[in-house]
């Protein structure tokens, strides 16, 4: 009976914890200063275009301003915000090269699951509980001319975080994007 009543509480502690972390990806929606759903206008005057889409309407910019320089043990190389209607629906952040160089004449060679990769799913992990490797439209691992792709990813109610790493023989890297998931699933729709 003892072992039972232990066995129920910590089932109910278990689960208690994994949906608090998956609630602070949804209370959090962003990184560090950015939050899903700011308007372009708070951030006005530190983006540059880089694109937009035929509607007009989603527009792609680099962040060039002085926040966000480290992300857990990583220097950040360049931040991708992108808005709809002025609303910002996706924060990508670009980490520096792990190792390797795109200019190398050097070969780093493909590793299964580099320990700076890793090291990064493992602070996502203890913020936001295990990640989730089942697929995701689109967050696919893939293998490609010259490269390699792995994602994982964090699924709340309105947000998605996904983790990718990127190895291209002479360098790798990662990135990591908090998405709006109501955006996320538009925009999986309308390629179809």
């Amino acid at each position: 009976m003892k072992s039972s009543i232990s066995f129920f509480l910590s089932l109910i502690l278990t689960t208690s914890s994994f949906s608090q972390t998956i609630n602070d990806l949804e209370n959090k929606k962003g990184f560090k200063e950015f939050r899903l759903g700011d308007s372009y206008h708070k951030w006005s005057n530190q983006l540059r275009e880089i694109s937009n889409t035929s509607n007009n309407s989603d527009k792609l910019y680099h962040y060039e301003g002085y926040c966000c320089r480290q992300a857990f043990q990583n220097e950040v190389d360049h931040i991708f915000l992108s808005f709809k209607d002025n609303k910002l629906i996706d924060i990508t952040v670009f980490l520096k090269y792990f190792r390797g160089s795109k200019n190398s004449d050097l070969q780093i060679g493909f590793e299964e699951y580099p320990e700076p990769y890793m090291r990064l799913l493992n602070d996502f992990n203890s913020i936001f509980g295990n990640y989730n490797k089942k697929s995701l439209s689109g967050t696919e691992d893939a293998i490609f001319d010259g490269g390699e792709m792995w994602s994982t990813y964090w699924e709340s109610q309105n947000v998605v975080l996904i983790v990718k790493y990127y190895n291209y023989l002479k360098y790798d890297y990662s990135t990591f994007s908090i998405l709006d998931k109501n955006e996320l699933i538009r925009k999986r729709q309308s390629s179809f």
